[in-house]
């Protein structure tokens, strides 16, 4: 509902989807390699305590900026752009923090973490 414009009076600008929902094989192509990348460098990012998956987010775009055959892609819908730095985000707060240290980034973690460790489970 538009209440800047009087009943019946309302438009809607809608955007048609270009294109598929699934991942042709040349995204997949693309993807690959940030998958890895993304994945090491996130898991690394969140062993480390009280750093949380911000930072490998943020550092895992500009390294595949840097690799990027295509730098002039980025911020216009890069596939690289998008799965190394989500897959960096997913492998830092995906149980990493809860290996061997005390310090977690956030106070979810830390509660998960407290969770796991009532039941004796290190």
């Amino acid at each position: 509902m538009n209440l800047a414009k009087p009943k019946g009076q309302s438009t809607v600008d809608a955007q048609k989807i270009q294109g598929s929902l699934r991942m042709t094989r040349e995204d997949w192509r693309r993807s690959v390699s940030p998958y890895g990348r993304g994945s090491v460098l996130g898991f690394l990012h969140g062993v480390l305590p009280g750093i949380g998956p911000t930072l490998s987010s943020f550092a895992s775009y500009v390294i595949e900026r840097k690799l990027s055959k295509h730098p002039n892609q980025f911020g216009k819908g890069a596939i690289e752009g998008v799965a190394g730095p989500e897959t960096a985000n997913n492998a830092a707060v995906g149980g990493a923090p809860c290996i061997g240290t005390d310090v977690r980034a956030k106070f979810s973690q830390n509660d998960e973490c407290c969770k796991w460790e009532s039941y004796n489970f290190r």
